[in-house]
């Protein structure tokens, strides 16, 4: 009986290194059939491709080109060329880390039922590539295309195709907007802004001229230029709709936008370029709280893009008004020689010329101005003056007293007076060389009516 005991209990032991050895053959037979590999294993040129589509638990997705790529899911949508290119650009030298000759099962390596499937087209022949699962050590991707046999990718192309179709969308792009020579602006106000060296202003650094009613005026160049770049930052990625139709342009208020910029630039020399944007708020009421929302429609594309609400905010507000000085003194006091100052009653003269003519600077270049005979310290009144900023613009004649005439020569030669009136308890009535301009607060035309003070008194 032990005897028997003993026979099969040699018998498993035999049957068992035997089971082990048998597994041990067969993995290294497996092993064998993996071999390093470097080279590639796929080449097809991007140019030459046809047709090219991808299934993905997100979705699927088919193009196809004849002169450029369409989508098939619906041939008005516009594909970005750039896009599809990216995508096809690694089955141009499409090389394996490694090749698993004879693979056992392609459930093994995720390629039974592959995170996504590519298909390649072209004339002659068509290719389908599948992106398995990671390796467990260095979580390079498996794929197989069609041959029997398991590669491991050397570079990873599985994220290109977890794209959504706003991925695949070839946007309106904004240019450059170098060189600007002239805005026509339209929409809630028309009017135009041209640029030149050689306008009626007295500012150096104004070289932008606002054209309206006949009437041309000095722009600030910082307001006109903030506006270019609000529409050169413009960000169009956000698209919610590429197929506009009359119910998509009224819903985002672009059947009548609220402003329309046409910009003509210069992005080399002798080339001239125009680009058109439009942009409005929604029409649709909000919830309390709720941001309004802005969009943006470039030319008369069919892309129609939400746009964030401080971009939209500040540019649905663009005006005439808005990109002009909001100064009411239009020189800088830099460039002043005299002051002839009238104030109730009193009559004084400001000067920084010298007998000879010369313009009197202290060491450190800045002008002195005398008064009778005197120094005297302008810096009160230079901020005083330039804090007196319009509150709003305005034609009405003025209707009350005279409080304060301020000529200004300017080293140019030229001279340009400016004249407060009363107005009201809140506000006065400012005038440039006998033309009204604007009303400006009252708190501001009392701090210049001091800062004079305190230098004739």
């Amino acid at each position: 009986m032990k005897r028997n005991k003993r026979l099969w209990i040699l018998l498993a032991a035999c049957a068992a290194v035997f089971a082990v050895t048998f597994a041990v053959s067969r993995i290294q037979e497996h092993v064998e059939a993996i071999r390093a590999s470097g080279e590639t294993v796929l080449s097809v040129p991007p140019e030459s491709v046809t047709a090219l589509s991808w299934k993905t638990e997100k979705g699927s997705f088919t193009f196809h080109r004849e002169e450029t790529w369409s989508y098939d899911g619906d041939g008005s949508f516009p594909v970005s060329e750039e896009a599809i290119s990216a995508r096809l650009e690694p089955f141009e030298n499409l090389a394996a880390a490694f090749v698993i000759d004879e693979p056992e099962s392609l459930a093994d390596y995720g390629l039974k039922n592959p995170e996504c499937t590519v298909t390649l087209e072209t004339e002659d022949k068509t290719w389908e590539i599948r992106l398995g699962a990671t390796s467990a050590i260095d979580e390079q991707r498996y794929f197989s295309i069609g041959d029997g046999k398991v590669y491991l990718a050397l570079t990873d192309m599985r994220a290109l195709y977890d794209a959504e179709l706003p991925d695949l969308i070839q946007n309106d792009t904004v240019p450059a907007l170098d060189n600007v020579t002239e805005i026509r602006i339209s929409g809630r106000e028309s009017f135009t802004v041209t640029r030149r060296e050689d306008g009626p202003s007295f500012r150096e650094t104004d070289v932008y001229y606002g054209e309206k009613d006949g009437r041309e005026t000095p722009m600030d160049t910082e307001l006109v230029e903030n506006f270019l770049s609000d529409i050169r930052y413009l960000s169009l990625e956000n698209y919610v709709t590429y197929n506009a139709g009359e119910e998509e342009l009224a819903a985002c208020g672009l059947i009548h936008p609220a402003v329309t910029a046409e910009i003509t630039f210069s992005p080399e020399e002798g080339q001239t370029e125009t680009f058109t944007v439009s942009v409005s708020r929604a029409p649709a009421a909000k919830e309390d709280g709720e941001e309004p929302a802005y969009f943006a429609r470039v030319g008369r594309s069919g892309i129609l893009y939400r746009i964030s609400s401080g971009y939209g905010l500040r540019l649905t507000e663009t005006g005439f008004d808005k990109l002009r000085h909001q100064e009411v003194f239009p020189a800088d006091f830099s460039g002043i020689d005299r002051l002839d100052i009238t104030l109730d009653g009193i009559d004084a003269v400001l000067s920084c010329l010298t007998e000879d003519g010369e313009t009197e600077t202290d060491p450190e270049g800045n002008r002195v101005f005398r008064f009778r005979g005197e120094a005297v310290d302008t810096a009160a009144l230079e901020s005083a003056l330039s804090a007196l900023t319009a509150e709003s613009f305005t034609s009405e004649s003025p209707a009350g007293k005279e409080e304060l005439r301020f000529t200004a020569t300017l080293t140019s030669g030229q001279s340009v007076t400016l004249t407060l009136y009363r107005r009201d308890g809140t506000t006065c009535l400012a005038a440039i060389d006998g033309t009204p301009l604007s009303l400006v607060p009252r708190p501001a035309a009392i701090a210049l009516v001091e800062a004079i003070y305190a230098i004739v008194l």
